[in-house]
């Protein structure tokens, strides 16, 4: 039966709505806001790079104080699916789950069969996620564990906790003329980072997508004034790259690549400290520092677990691992979930990497 709300009282779909224009004009801003856990992929230029793959931005207000960016696509014979990335963004279970009978009531009145979350929620609190039905999911990004340095304490009290590895490489690379720095976003320099992000996705064995989906990322966050873009260069060629991002009071290690064949010794290691200097000197908003991704704090020097090598470099200047939840599903229509998982899903994943060469979400 519908839901009778009490006098005074919203029912369960009044309490969600579409953004309005006005706010999301200002939604990295409504996402950093109080009561909001911002994450960096709940903001616009995420929702203008998965525009670029197929996915429809659609933007919601819950209760009139949760932002959440949900990503559409329709699938032919089924409906049509949302995707919450790093979202909802609020920071316990027990919000999450205050949160799912209103988008449950919009996401049917959409003919939405299915909805992925993938909120940043502490480890310890998934039982409190599994209490209220969603089902655990294969990941969607490799987030579930990352490496969060404390920024407010200042570079040198970063530095004393990083791994000696680190400052050793950064001479070193100093000592052989590798000069770190911000490069503007352009064309030209997008490129390059580019052509090094292929190159090391390559050598890593793992997916990488097409030039545009990064053009219209690197782009829309650095026209926010969000985006910040980094090479070392050594004799004049670019060595190494990283992409960070500042959002609310954390910054983003997004991107990071370099050649193969390096011609000096430590260019990751220079580019990194200098991305903690700028940080802690020129961003004293900024806190924490998110570098996206590694293994559990379990496995972080297990070196057969799949993100050893993510995690390997990360480890130099951190070891605090914070491990999250992981993806869930909130089911809206069983019958074409099920058909979806059995026959839907493997179809659509194997046409996004062979035809699209990119993954799917």
């Amino acid at each position: 039966m519908p839901e009778t709300p009490l006098r005074g009282q919203l029912s369960t779909r009044d309490r969600i709505r579409w953004a309005t224009p006005e706010e999301v004009s200002q939604w990295d801003a409504h996402i950093t806001g109080p009561g909001m856990r911002s994450y960096v992929l709940q903001a616009r230029g995420f929702a203008a790079a998965k525009h670029t793959a197929g996915w429809t931005p659609r933007y919601l207000v819950i209760d009139e104080t949760v932002f959440v960016l949900a990503l559409e696509k329709r699938i032919p014979l089924l409906g049509r699916i949302w995707y919450i990335p790093k979202g909802p963004a609020v920071a316990h279970a027990a919000e999450v789950a205050g949160l799912l009978a209103p988008l449950r009531a919009l996401a049917r009145e959409q003919q939405v069969f299915l909805v992925s979350i993938d909120p940043q929620i502490p480890v310890a609190e998934e039982p409190e996620l599994r209490a209220t039905g969603l089902e655990p999911r294969n990941p969607v990004q490799m987030t579930s564990s990352t490496i969060e340095v404390d920024l407010s304490q200042g570079f040198d009290q970063v530095m004393a906790q990083a791994s000696s590895k680190l400052r050793h490489g950064a001479r070193k690379a100093a000592k052989l003329g590798v000069v770190p720095g911000e490069e503007p976003v352009t064309e030209t320099a997008m490129r390059a980072f580019y052509d090094l992000l292929i190159e090391t996705a390559h050598g890593a064995g793992f997916p990488s997508r097409p030039y545009a989906y990064y053009e219209a990322f690197w782009y829309s966050y650095a026209k926010a004034g969000e985006g910040h873009l980094f090479f070392s260069r050594h004799e004049g060629e670019v060595v190494t790259g990283a992409y960070v991002i500042l959002l609310g009071d954390t910054a983003y290690y997004k991107d990071g690549a370099s050649r193969r064949k390096r011609s000096a010794y430590g260019t990751s290691d220079a580019l990194q400290l200098h991305i903690l200097e700028w940080l802690t000197s020129e961003h004293p908003e900024i806190t924490r520092y998110d570098m996206m991704g590694c293994p559990p704090a379990s496995e972080l020097h297990n070196t057969e677990h799949p993100l050893y090598g993510i995690g390997f470099f990360k480890k130099k200047v951190s070891e605090n691992v914070v491990d999250y939840t992981g993806a869930f599903d909130l089911v809206i229509r069983p019958r074409r979930t099920r058909l979806w998982r059995r026959i839907g899903w493997p179809l659509a994943a194997r046409w996004a990497v062979r035809v699209q060469h990119q993954t799917f979400y």
